[in-house]
């Protein structure tokens, strides 16, 4: 069953990147070529823009799926904030589309200090990782975003240390 299940996100993949004439992620580019970040205004239990943060913080934009290792993962990013204090701000995207009841019980239950916003339509979520493919996380799924609106770094979380989180956000701050 397992495998049927590999093969069927492999597949969609596949598919993703057929129709839509790119691979994941490439419209943002890769760190060694930084580009502006898109700016999105999306729900949460307030109406959030990046563009809210961006003039006096750098900004951690981790879009999530809420799996078991997103959600173990979200303490160290509430913690992330704690040490850089007001210069920095994570904030959360589901990639869940109008799950919105699933995030709130995530938020509820983990106790996280930072935005949490709803990805409805996935088109955020697609500008930015080039889609979702459920059960999955997007291979770029966490973008480092410095105050002038540029992504400087991308990776994969819940797969960064807590050293290797802090490193990204100095870049960030110099």
């Amino acid at each position: 069953m397992k495998a049927q299940a590999v093969v069927a996100i492999v597949l969609a993949s596949v598919l993703l990147v057929a129709v839509s004439g790119t691979s994941p992620g490439a419209e943002v580019g890769a760190p060694s070529s930084p580009r502006t970040a898109p700016d999105f205004t999306l729900p949460s239990l307030a109406q959030i823009s990046l563009e809210d943060f961006l003039a006096s913080k750098a900004v951690v934009l981790w879009f999530t799926n809420l799996c078991g290792g997103c959600q173990a993962g979200m303490a160290r990013l509430d913690e992330l904030r704690a040490t850089f204090g007001d210069s920095v701000e994570v904030v959360a995207i589901s990639v869940l589309g109008e799950d919105e009841k699933t995030v709130r019980d995530a938020i509820a239950k983990l106790d996280v200090g930072f935005p949490f916003l709803i990805d409805a339509d996935g088109k955020v979520t697609e500008r930015y990782a080039g889609g979702y493919v459920p059960d999955s996380c997007p291979v770029n799924n966490i973008f480092f975003i410095d105050r002038k609106g540029t992504i400087v770094e991308t990776s994969h979380y819940p797969g960064l240390t807590q050293d290797d989180l802090e490193e990204h956000v100095r870049k960030l701050l110099r």
